[in-house]
């Protein structure tokens, strides 16, 4: 069966993807229950498609994890459209605790600057006579995704410290950076492009050091600390001694 998910789990994947700051802790509310209202909120009443919402899209009492009180799941479809709205979208950006996530564009923003690369675009072909031939794009080869993987990587003593690579996104990102642009260009092949300029946007730091990478960071401070001994210049009783003992 196709995996289906809860609003809790649409807040998860949020928090995670955004980096959500935390918000300030209001006695008797849950942590994060404002983000959770607003997404509660948009599904109730946005549209999908046709006459219903993406709430009313989302009851499934056959579900296996379905019962009286809970039977709304949302397929990952749904999920991204959602999360990728405009409007929870540049919700979600704007309340980061990152200053790598802040720095991509709104939706907004994204919207404009596809706009012009259309009109870029259309004027060219005009100016050069080439007709409605489309943008298409070049293929991205193994070695050069294998290359971006591996340059991504060196920046970090990654599996010791990070948490898994997003390959999926990276692999992702890349080919749409590489087949879409100008008439073919959306909003989402655009951020793609945008997520590439930063390498961060694929990794993140370990959210708890474990026991081998404890043990390992005490290793380094020892060996660190008996090179500094080692290599820590004489004081001047001792240079004084050599000298005396050199002239003799």
């Amino acid at each position: 069966m196709t995996k289906k998910y809860t609003l809790d789990e649409i807040l998860e994947r949020a928090i995670n993807e955004f980096k959500l700051e935390p918000e300030s802790n209001v006695s008797g509310t849950k942590p994060h229950a404002k983000y959770r209202w607003k997404l509660s909120e948009y599904v109730k009443h946005t549209y999908e498609s046709g006459s219903k919402t993406f709430w009313e899209s989302a009851v499934d009492r056959d579900y296996p994890d379905a019962d009286g009180r809970s039977f709304h799941f949302f397929t990952k479809e749904q999920v991204d459209k959602i999360l990728y709205s405009e409007e929870i979208y540049d919700y979600f950006l704007q309340r980061s605790n990152s200053p790598e996530v802040k720095k991509l564009p709104t939706k907004k923003e994204i919207r404009l600057e596809l706009e012009a690369g259309r009109s870029e675009w259309v004027k060219l072909r005009e100016e050069t006579h080439w007709g409605a031939t489309p943008y298409i794009g070049t293929d991205v080869s193994e070695n050069a995704a294998e290359i971006k993987r591996l340059q991504i990587m060196s920046n970090a003593v990654f599996e010791l410290f990070f948490e898994p690579l997003d390959t999926k996104r990276l692999y992702e990102d890349m080919y749409n950076n590489a087949h879409f642009g100008y008439d073919t260009e959306t909003e989402e092949t655009l951020l793609s492009k945008k997520r590439l300029l930063n390498p961060r946007n694929y990794f993140s730091p370990k959210k708890e050091v474990d026991e081998t990478i404890d043990a390992l960071l005490d290793v380094l401070a020892d060996k660190i600390s008996s090179r500094m001994k080692s290599t820590t210049p004489p004081d001047s009783k001792s240079r004084a001694s050599e000298y005396k003992t050199f002239k003799d």
